[in-house]
């Protein structure tokens, strides 16, 4: 905070290199006598505020505070983007800083837990040359459902985010052909063979299917490669394996 105290007063900012940005409200700046003001300016070396050609100093006018921001720095995460796993997978976290000013790293999990006390094992590095790296990598071994939550990585002011979403591992319950599989309408093909004895219709290419009679399985009508069967989730659905078998019951068409 100043104070003015004269009739002209010419104030300016210098330092070696690097950008300049002074805040003012009018240049130049008019203010009435006794009356108090404010200048801010912000660079990426250290500064000096001067009154003509002397160094501007704090006294009982004169109030001078100065505050070091972190410049060129930058936070960047691996996976960069939300991910879905499986539990009993493995997940490793990887955080990477780099800027001109050395910070703590940490991850964390929700309202800022540590992952060590979700079992969550960390290793750090930091290098030194013109910049300064850190890069921290946490790794769970066996994931469980408690770990579906959004994960974040701090150093300093910076902070990334990611959301991890931990599915049952679920190979045992069929998506097609289990108690919970789609509905016979989902299940399409471009074309299938079906006669008064036999039913080659699409859902019957689920696998063991007996709910109806003379299901042998899926059969197109034509023998060609431009045949093709589908099957539509409801939703958004991780496929693990395909399980295929051939026809229940062999005949021959004519």
């Amino acid at each position: 905070m100043m104070f003015w105290q004269g009739l002209l007063m010419i104030l300016y900012i210098s330092q070696t290199t690097g950008y300049v940005d002074i805040e003012t409200t009018d240049n130049p700046l008019w203010i009435k006598k006794s009356r108090s003001f404010n200048l801010s300016c912000s660079g990426e070396k250290e500064m000096f505020w001067y009154k003509s050609s002397e160094p501007l100093e704090s006294n009982d006018n004169v109030v001078i505070s100065k505050q070091r921001l972190v410049t060129g720095s930058r936070v960047k995460i691996y996976p960069s983007s939300g991910i879905t796993a499986f539990e009993g997978e493995t997940l490793t976290l990887v955080c990477e800083y780099e800027g001109d000013t050395r910070l703590d790293v940490n991850w964390y999990k929700d309202q800022k837990e540590s992952l060590a006390s979700h079992g969550f094992v960390s290793s750090r590095r930091t290098v030194s040359n013109q910049n300064v790296k850190t890069t921290l990598q946490s790794t769970k071994t066996r994931l469980s459902r408690s770990d579906r939550s959004s994960f974040y990585c701090e150093a300093g002011p910076y902070i990334k985010t990611i959301t991890i979403n931990v599915l049952t591992d679920s190979c045992n319950n069929r998506l097609v052909s289990g108690m919970n599989g789609v509905p016979d309408d989902k299940i399409t093909a471009l074309s299938y063979y079906k006669d008064i004895l036999h039913d080659d219709s699409p859902y019957c290419a689920r696998l063991n299917y007996t709910s109806k009679p003379f299901c042998g399985g899926w059969s197109p009508i034509a023998m060609n490669t431009r045949q093709w069967i589908q099957v539509s989730f409801p939703h958004f659905t991780i496929v693990r394996s395909i399980v295929t078998a051939g026809e229940v019951f062999k005949r021959i068409k004519k």
